[in-house]
């Protein structure tokens, strides 16, 4: 584990023995499959919803790109090989992620020329549909509000 692995800013909350920052540069993952993935992996552990919304809205800003711009811009990342799935399953595993944020992460880090981003889309809007409402988690900017079960 390298020196900056060992420790977190803010807490433990989503700690785990593969992160995200390690996946995205094995992988070969740009800034905005990066992000959504981010999102997607940690909805659950700290903002729920409203990550949801960001991955959706990285999402939306490459699809937008892929409209704007020539096909050449968005590099294929074709992983076929063993150790592509070996580091996939690992992360997959280390931050429990269900089958269908696996499927968008997947999706996500072979590159947006191999899935159809609109699919992407609508696995995350299945995602979204089916969140249940989360508590807002406490932290040092809303940790004095009101608690509806206070």
């Amino acid at each position: 584990m390298s020196g900056a692995n060992k420790m977190q800013i803010g807490g433990t909350h989503y700690k785990t023995t593969y992160e995200h920052w390690d996946l995205v540069p094995d992988v070969g993952m740009g800034y905005f499959d990066g992000q959504a993935t981010r999102y997607i992996t940690r909805w659950r552990k700290k903002e729920g919803m409203k990550d949801l919304q960001k991955a959706l809205h990285y999402v939306n800003k490459m699809i937008e790109l892929r409209i704007s711009h020539p096909a050449e811009y968005w590099p294929i990342r074709f992983h076929n090989d063993a150790n592509f799935h070996a580091r996939i399953s690992r992360y997959v595993e280390a931050n429990q992620l269900t089958d269908l944020e696996r499927q968008i992460v997947i999706a996500l880090a072979v590159g947006p020329g191999r899935y159809s981003l609109e699919l992407i889309r609508e696995w995350i809007l299945m995602l979204m549909d089916s969140a249940e409402p989360m508590a807002v988690p406490v932290s040092d900017s809303n940790k004095y509000a009101e608690r509806a079960d206070d």
